[in-house]
């Protein structure tokens, strides 16, 4: 029995060790940004099913193409934050920050310039990093606790396999 339990305690040793390696641990911390740069991208608009092959496809092409060195310019819009379990449907855009991707077929120049943003670094491996359920509830508490209302859409940088960025443009003010 004794030997069991210390098996176990290793275990389970070994599973925090290699959780906090990850960065499963890491503090993660909201910022508000004012007047951000307009953000420019290249990529495709999809509408469909979350976890459909087509989507999976879209957003590996893109991946793909994204050969800009050590820092990955892949970004996707989610424009559905109040995703419906129900019918798994969603809008995003997929592309890359990246202009000098232009030559890519069917793919389609966006800019947008929100005047404000709700910032989040996630700083982990993306095998850890907290659900996108998790980060749009924290980013409502933020919100909220600073007098802020959330946009109708999110971007994801993936700037690395350990470093993800989500931002969340501000509609407006409540009470004024």
């Amino acid at each position: 029995m004794k030997k069991i339990f210390i098996v176990l305690l290793i275990v389970i040793a070994a599973f925090t060790g290699f959780y906090y390696y990850l960065g499963g641990f890491n503090v993660w911390e909201f910022e508000t940004i004012d007047n951000p740069s307009p953000i420019r991208m290249i990529g495709e608009e999809y509408r469909g099913i979350y976890d459909s092959e087509e989507l999976k496809e879209l957003y590996f092409k893109y991946r793909d193409l994204d050969q800009h060195g050590d820092v990955s310019s892949l970004i996707i819009i989610n424009y559905d934050l109040d995703y419906d379990n129900n019918t798994g449907m969603i809008h995003s855009f997929i592309g890359l920050q990246n202009e000098s991707t232009k030559s890519i077929l069917k793919a389609e120049f966006k800019e947008i310039s929100p005047s404000k943003l709700i910032r989040v670094e996630l700083q982990a491996h993306n095998a850890v990093i907290p659900s996108p359920e998790r980060v749009m509830e924290k980013a409502r508490e933020y919100a909220t606790k600073n007098n802020l209302v959330l946009g109708s859409y999110a971007i994801e940088r993936y700037r690395s396999e350990w470093l993800t960025i989500i931002e969340f443009p501000v509609a407006n003010k409540k009470n004024q």
